[in-house]
């Protein structure tokens, strides 16, 4: 139920944000780092380049999120940051995914640094993660 839940929410953020920037969902992004902290960075992109920083709330479309699905998603997404650098022995900071509308499915182009080095689709990561 998360991974469809996941889906679903990433899927429609991307739709939203194709309409706002007058394009084909295929070509927008979401762009996912580490913060300085412990948690995460989303960026709206359009053609792999960063439009604008935005929220978990904003990708949901969302005021508040009753449900608390950013509770869930922010520490499941910087542990796949973490999962994935250390995958890769690189540091955190230069490590980075992009989530994309792969016929119709969210699918994960992992990045360290500006070389891109693993795609999978989103349901292969929640099994690597045992979810």
């Amino acid at each position: 139920m998360i991974y469809q839940k996941t889906q679903g929410i990433m899927l429609k953020g991307i739709e939203r944000y194709s309409g706002n920037y007058g394009v084909e969902p295929k070509d927008v992004q979401i762009h996912v780092s580490a913060d300085s902290g412990n948690g995460v960075l989303y960026k709206m992109c359009q053609g792999w380049r960063p439009k604008e920083e935005v929220t978990f709330l904003q990708i949901m479309g969302k005021k508040m999120d009753l449900l608390g699905y950013e509770m869930l998603s922010t520490p499941f997404m910087r542990k796949s940051l973490e999962k994935f650098a250390n995958e890769f022995d690189t540091p955190i900071e230069k490590v980075s995914v992009f989530l994309v509308n792969h016929k119709g499915s969210i699918a994960l182009a992992v990045y360290s640094s500006t070389q891109c080095v693993k795609t999978l689709t989103l349901e292969k990561h929640f099994e690597e993660m045992g979810m």
